[in-house]
């Protein structure tokens, strides 16, 4: 088996200096493995059908099935090189992906109107392909931003964000408040909807890390430093440990710096920045992640951008 591509903060977590790392397999999957390491730190092996996301590595197998690993098989990481039970995956020649975008490596960002035009776009195939049993209802409920032309009519049918749709409103309000009294705010609104609902990462976990990722991207409407605003996003995510699970900690840790899977950061380029690409296409692959993990980080995501473009 070979490791075709590997994200660089998980290179940097092998070879930070700190010798060996021992953990165990926590999960096992079809496509994906995850391991988690004495530390708390959380590995994500995905096969080669998968896009990579931070601390991930891809391998030249297609199923995880036959691979013979179960649950607490060991893991042993040392410099270039991990062990798996009795098999050992070496990085060496294995793709470096940087999973945190530099801003030096961005092209120009793209004018008022034209991003406004690609997210009218972007929010038409996501009402239209989206899953409307998860939060993606709350776009068109929502009293904080203007409500979408093509909202769905039955969102109103969906009992799960009737009862939440106020506990969002109160994080997405208090989150956009760049004043001293807003970290307080957001996080007695954060510990409100924090881990609720079901999965490995519940859905109101996913709307916050793409509210929280996009909110980063954004080029308009910034109502603080992002110096800040990442501090204010690593406090969301200390508070989140113990109260949802081990993944969804993880994955809110990673959009704090802006940290997110591949596809999703492709989309937030060509949504925001001159990349070039099929947005529709773009927008079909974020969607397809969990149950309704990708509708949900993306319905954040949506709310995040347009309420940057009415600032």
């Amino acid at each position: 088996m070979k490791v075709l591509r590997v994200s660089e903060d998980c290179l940097s977590f092998f070879a930070d200096g700190s010798g060996e790392k021992h953990g165990e397999i926590h999960a096992v999957f079809d496509r994906a493995i995850n391991v988690r390491f004495q530390d708390g730190t959380l590995m994500t092996l995905v096969s080669s059908a998968l896009d990579l996301a931070p601390m991930t590595c891809q391998v030249s197998m297609a199923s995880f099935k036959q691979s013979g690993w179960t649950q607490g098989t060991s893991v042993v990481v040392e410099a270039e090189r991990l062990s798996i039970g009795s098999d050992c995956l070496d990085f060496k020649k294995a793709l470096i992906w940087a999973a945190e975008l530099k801003s030096a490596d961005l092209p120009e960002i793209l004018p008022r109107s034209l991003m406004h035009q690609r997210l009218e776009q972007f929010i038409t195939v996501l009402l239209d392909k989206g899953k409307p049993e998860g939060l993606l209802p709350y776009l068109c409920r929502t009293s904080c931003v203007p409500h979408p032309k093509n909202c769905m009519r039955d969102g109103a049918a969906n009992p799960y964000v009737t009862f939440i749709q106020g506990r969002l409103d109160q994080f997405v309000l208090a989150y956009r408040d760049g004043s001293e009294s807003g970290d307080a705010k957001v996080m007695t609104a954060f510990s409100r909807i924090v881990g609720f609902g079901p999965g490995l990462t519940p859905a109101t976990d996913d709307f916050v890390a793409g509210f929280m990722a996009a909110s980063l991207w954004a080029p308009y409407g910034k109502f603080m430093e992002r110096r800040l605003l990442v501090q204010r996003n690593q406090k969301l995510a200390v508070l989140a440990r113990d109260k949802t699970t081990f993944v969804s900690e993880s994955m809110l840790a990673h959009a704090a710096h802006g940290r997110i899977a591949q596809k999703y950061r492709s989309l937030l380029e060509l949504l925001c920045y001159g990349f070039q690409g099929n947005l529709e296409t773009a927008t079909l692959k974020a969607l397809d992640h969990g149950d309704t993990s990708g509708t949900d980080f993306l319905t954040g995501a949506a709310v995040a951008l347009i309420m940057s473009l009415d600032q």
